[in-house]
């Protein structure tokens, strides 16, 4: 690479489709940048550190990587229609810039890409838009009842995570909008207080974690109409059903899993406090490291399995290292035959 040069201006041809891990890593004279390509992936910290005080942002990018372009001297990022993802402080501590504007192509986005920059210091507490999309909750409060306004396309990843916003276990309901189309990744991590959540029709995407912490979740209700996803009985699925993306808090110690899944997502029994997890035979073929495991120390989980009407006890698991998190799968075939 060529991190830690003397380079003042970089020229990056037509061919070129990614510009890699570190890439231009605190360059500290380089300025002037133009980048040719397609469909251009900027690399996490491909940038970071360059001023590029000359550098306008290109119409060809299709996604900036995690802190690429961090601490840079831009002054506006007006996103080109090619983009579709913005990543964890991709233009962090950017404390020049002031001006961005982002098009309807990207719904994924972290919610701290722009931290310290001259905009969001300059957005009051409270919620935080960025033209579609709900990007956080900013200050040391939050509403007890949050609505996301109407006309929303997207929640940006980490948007209520308690790690980056304040006083997010305040919040006991969330009203989404029905233009919304996709929830990211631990959007509501840390929304403590969350009983109850309706996922519109619109929605086509839930992100990895989405509900992770939300430890007095007891109902997930998807709209009928919802192409993508489905509910039962607040239990939220995939539309047919075959695969469980996460189990919200059980009034019983028992869950038992429809027939119709084949797969169960990560973390998906993280806050149910289930102790039992009742399935038939065909359930064989499950991905069991996968099903997730309760975060809090101490606890153990039951996974049964029902075999011709009988539970025969599987495994039972230790979280007192969380398990791994993900279970040698080798090891739990093993189980299974004994």
């Amino acid at each position: 690479t060529f991190a830690n040069t003397a380079l003042n201006n970089v020229f990056i041809p037509k061919n070129i489709t990614k510009i890699c891990y570190k890439a231009f890593e605190n360059c500290n004279y380089l300025n002037d940048l133009e980048i040719k390509g397609d469909n251009v992936e900027i690399g996490e910290r491909a940038f970071i550190g360059c001023p590029l005080k000359n550098y306008s942002p290109s119409e060809n990018i299709s996604n900036y990587g995690d802190s690429s372009f961090r601490y840079s001297k831009i002054r506006n990022f007006h996103a080109g229609k090619t983009v579709t993802e913005i990543a964890y402080n991709a233009f962090g501590d950017c404390k020049e810039l002031s001006d961005i504007k982002i098009p309807d192509t990207v719904l994924k986005i972290s919610s701290c890409a722009f931290d310290g920059t001259k905009w969001y210091d300059a957005q009051p507490d409270g919620s935080v838009y960025l033209d579609h999309i709900y990007l956080r909750n900013k200050g040391e409060s939050a509403p007890q009842n949050l609505t996301i306004k109407e006309g929303t396309k997207t929640i940006a990843d980490g948007a209520l995570f308690n790690v980056f916003c304040g006083a997010t276990e305040n919040i006991k309901t969330i009203s989404l909008p029905n233009s919304l189309i996709r929830i990211g990744d631990l959007a509501f991590n840390g929304c403590t207080s969350l009983t109850e959540i309706t996922i519109p029709a619109s929605v086509e995407q839930i992100g990895e974690y989405a509900f992770l912490g939300c430890e007095s979740l007891t109902s997930i209700n998807v709209d009928p109409n919802n192409k993508f996803y489905s509910s039962k009985n607040g239990v939220l699925f995939n539309k047919n059903k075959t695969e469980l993306i996460y189990c919200p808090k059980q009034s019983s110690g028992e869950y038992t899993v429809p027939n119709s899944v084949k797969a169960i997502k990560s973390f998906a029994f993280a806050n149910s406090g289930t102790e039992r997890i009742v399935s038939t035979e065909q359930m064989l073929s499950w991905k069991i490291m996968q099903l997730g495991i309760p975060l809090n120390l101490g606890d153990r989980l039951f996974l049964m399995l029902q075999i011709n009407g009988n539970l025969k006890t599987l495994m039972q698991l230790s979280v007192a290292q969380r398990v791994q998190q993900l279970i040698n799968m080798s090891k739990i075939l093993k189980t299974m035959t004994n």
